[in-house]
């Protein structure tokens, strides 16, 4: 049986408002439940339970001094990525480094995206795992639906612990597909935001023109909460008038989703989630949306896209590390002994890349500009509010953990620096399935409002995945 039980931000919010004291149980039992998790989501931490039990206290009296609007999300527990920084946590990054190795010159104490979630009355419980450098190298975290499959990475323990229960919130990161694939292979909510859109620094970079803060919740409802509080500019007019557009629309037309065809769809390659896409989640889909279908992208644009980005990540990867580059980590190539194969195989490739096409690294910045301005354009001539398209190329998680899966439906999406909202949307081989809501660049709140609607449709799919695989209630 899966092990499946998330927790809801929303729900634990009101609770910790209407009891503040009940936060320092919520803290020691999610401090315990962390410590003896065999699916080993979190990293050890000594003295995690007096620090933690220590901040609660201290964001217990902050809440009742200053009240739910300046602490809006007090009772809530995170979970962060061990490449962001936390203050009095060190980074390892799942490395051989040790965490001032690993401190570029200058960098933060603590991420601005930690600080202001702490300023808003969350809790951090700890680091949770990641993959070597946030890139290929797996960690030991476990899939909670079944220990055989990859959670997916690189953002590995950010899924699983919010799969199960161990926080109501994880911060991830995604250069590729890190956040939106062990979103959709632990059956959790996430959105890779616009890029910049949420304050980047104080984490150990991989690549740092593609590198996005991604966030981790049980549901969409939970994740808007999150983003009204931290998120800069957060239009909270914006997001109510496009839920209302949506589930109010005008007698005459229903609202519309793009849904691409072509080269994109061609790289789903699990036959049982396309059938599960295309004859269960369209149609529930279809009750509210007036599903168009588009091809987005040229025949072997695709490719394009995915080999450019590529090119960026790995020069950006040996510019991070190289000694030839003063902004970066200084480490390769004298300490190349210690870095993974895969890890050194990519900053080699880098360094050729770099010396044989000097241009390379600045092509592939600027047609981030170009799939960003032609994404947006496509959206207004069809008329569609957003785009939908399944969430990972190998369908559910795989089976084993040397690999943590195919990335390239999500970074399909990253190269440009959209924003992709990750709903789960059924069950295929008694794993998950999800379905990323695609929108225009800085659109994080249309985002948001047509993601909420989406989960509603697929709901009652959901629930009885859920409810087969874990034998019990939603």
């Amino acid at each position: 049986m899966a092990t499946f039980h998330p927790i809801s931000v929303e729900q634990d919010v009101l609770k910790a408002r209407a009891d503040p004291d009940s936060v320092r149980l919520k803290a020691k039992s999610l401090v315990d439940a962390a410590a003896s998790d065999p699916f080993l989501a979190y990293l050890p931490e000594n003295g995690r339970e007096e620090r933690v039990m220590r901040e609660t206290d201290e964001t217990i009296a902050r809440f009742r001094k200053l009240g739910a609007e300046e602490v809006p999300l007090f009772g809530i527990f995170v979970g962060v990525k061990d490449v962001i920084h936390v203050a009095g946590i060190e980074t390892r990054a799942n490395s051989n480094f040790a965490d001032q190795e690993i401190r570029a010159p200058g960098d933060a104490t603590e991420a601005p995206v930690v600080a202001s979630l702490r300023a808003k009355g969350a809790i951090i419980l700890g680091k949770v795992k990641t993959t070597e450098f946030a890139f290929y190298t797996p960690t030991d975290t476990k899939n909670p639906w079944n220990p055989a499959h990859t959670p997916g990475g690189s953002s590995s323990g950010s899924g699983a612990a919010v799969a199960l229960g161990l926080a109501h919130l994880t911060l991830g990161t995604q250069t590729a597909s890190s956040t939106v694939r062990p979103a959709a292979f632990t059956g959790v909510v996430a959105i890779k935001p616009t890029f910049d859109r949420l304050p980047k620094g104080g984490w150990c970079a991989l690549a740092e023109g593609a590198d996005t803060v991604g966030l981790f919740t049980k549901d969409v409802g939970g994740m808007r909460a999150v983003l009204e509080a931290v998120m800069p500019f957060w239009h909270s007019t914006f997001y109510s008038q496009t839920l209302a557009s949506v589930r109010t629309p005008s007698p005459s037309t229903k609202p519309r989703l793009l849904l691409p065809t072509g080269g994109l769809m061609a790289l789903l390659k699990h036959d049982g989630a396309r059938d599960q896409f295309y004859n269960q989640v369209i149609p529930a889909v279809c009750k509210v949306f007036d599903v168009f279908e588009y091809e987005l992208f040229a025949p072997g644009e695709v490719q394009k896209i995915l080999a450019v980005h590529w090119d960026l990540i790995r020069t950006e990867m040996y510019m991070e590390h190289s000694h030839n580059h003063g902004t970066g980590l200084n480490l390769y190539p004298s300490h190349s002994a210690r870095y993974s194969p895969a890890f050194l195989d990519s900053l080699c490739i880098g360094e050729s890349t770099l010396a044989t096409n000097p241009s390379a690294h600045r092509t592939a910045r600027r047609s981030r500009l170009h799939y960003r301005s032609h994404i947006s354009d496509a959206l207004k001539r069809t008329g569609c509010v957003a785009i939908l398209c399944p969430c990972a190329a190998d369908g559910p998680a795989p089976v084993g953990l040397q690999s943590t899966g195919d990335a390239n439906l999500g970074t399909v999406w990253t190269h440009p620096g959209v924003p992709s909202v990750v709903v789960p949307c059924g069950v295929v081989e008694k794993m998950p399935v999800a379905v990323q809501v695609v929108a225009g660049f800085g659109r994080d709140e249309e985002a948001i409002a047509v993601a909420e609607v989406v989960q509603e449709c697929v709901k009652e799919i959901w629930d009885a995945g859920v409810k087969e695989c874990t034998g019990g209630n939603v």
